[in-house]
């Protein structure tokens, strides 16, 4: 591929009518140690049985990788806001939550479905830790951050817990902890535990954080299409959360989404000859109701309008582009790798 079909990590780009066909799965070989590495990094030759398996083509490696021969590729740092810059970054911490869960099977389960509830240990395996630590270091703290997947303080315990704000609260001393500055955080409970979809139990919800020390001013906040009868696209479905902030004189509205997923849709090496993707048709609805509400909502044309979050989509997707040519002033997180 040429330079100008790759990112600077050189993954390739993705276009309208090429979707990633380079990319191909490699499934560690037996006893394998486990390493992370970085976007972009190089693992050099590699030898392996091709296989297919759940729609996907996939390499089974023969051999171990042995770290220390690997060369990582360096994670680009986010340049940090001047005083008169206002940085927004969004962030799906999936599915995070403070607690290890205590499981006990519902009568009305079995066995099969139970074993779903998986217990985690986010703060025990240092996932608060290092999403603080990508936070700070690579995102350079940025003023204003969009969450998705927040779960509620007792992560998938299916309880009438919906409430997030001890996950948040670790989530803040985390990055304190980590060198970062002081956030406040913005979020709003379901109203109603389990209408939200995701992990049984979990209520994943979006929130904002919103740092301290810059002079921003949250004028108002809410979920959005809570009524599943006038928005049924929204039923068990992720809610926006909508806020309204002041910097600098200037009025800014913020929708933080986390769109329809693509489980279910039919994949590109099944045997459909031309895979259907069924998930869009609900993100399109998602997509007008709230461009409505924001036509509807937004006194002011000159308002700066920011749409963030994850749009399980690409960027040259119909739901995306909707954003892109409506007639508000709609800023998204736009780029040739995909959304979301």
């Amino acid at each position: 591929m040429s330079d100008d079909e790759l990112t600077f990590t050189g993954l390739p780009f993705h276009a309208s009518e090429h979707i990633f066909p380079e990319i191909v799965t490699v499934k560690s070989a037996f006893r394998q140690p486990r390493f992370d590495v970085s976007p972009g990094t190089s693992l050099g030759d590699l030898v392996g049985i091709l296989t297919y398996s759940n729609g996907r083509y996939i390499v089974q490696l023969e051999t171990t990788i042995v770290r220390a021969e690997v060369e990582q590729s360096e994670q680009d740092t986010v340049p940090a806001a001047s005083d008169d810059q206002l940085t927004l970054a969004t962030y799906n911490l999936k599915n995070l939550d403070p607690k290890v869960e205590e499981h006990e099977r519902p009568s009305n389960l079995t066995e099969e479905q139970f074993r779903g509830f998986r217990a985690t240990d986010d703060i025990g395996d240092g996932r608060f830790r290092e999403i603080a630590t990508q936070i700070v270091n690579h995102l350079s703290s940025p003023d204003i951050i969009a969450l998705q997947e927040v779960q509620d303080n007792d992560g998938t315990e299916v309880t009438l817990e919906a409430d997030a704000r001890e996950t948040l609260r670790v989530l803040l001393d985390a990055i304190e902890g980590a060198g970062g500055p002081k956030y406040d955080a913005v979020a709003v409970p379901p109203p109603v535990v389990h209408g939200d979809g995701g992990q049984p139990g979990g209520n994943i919800q979006n929130a904002f954080l919103v740092r301290s020390d810059r002079g921003i001013e949250v004028i108002e906040h809410n979920r959005l299409f809570d009524d599943a009868d006038a928005y049924p696209e929204f039923q068990r479905g992720r809610k926006p959360l909508r806020m309204r902030v002041s910097y600098d004189g200037t009025t800014i509205e913020i929708v933080n989404v986390h769109l329809k997923s693509k489980l279910g849709d039919q994949g590109l090496y099944t045997n459909h000859e031309n895979p259907m993707p069924q998930s869009e048709n609900q993100r399109l609805a998602q997509v007008a109701s709230i461009l409505d509400f924001l036509a509807s909502s937004v006194e002011h044309s000159k308002t700066p309008i920011v749409v963030l979050g994850d749009f399980n989509d690409y960027a040259s997707s119909r739901s995306v582009q909707e954003f892109v040519n409506a007639p508000q002033q709609i800023q998204i997180a736009e780029g040739n790798s995909g959304i979301g």
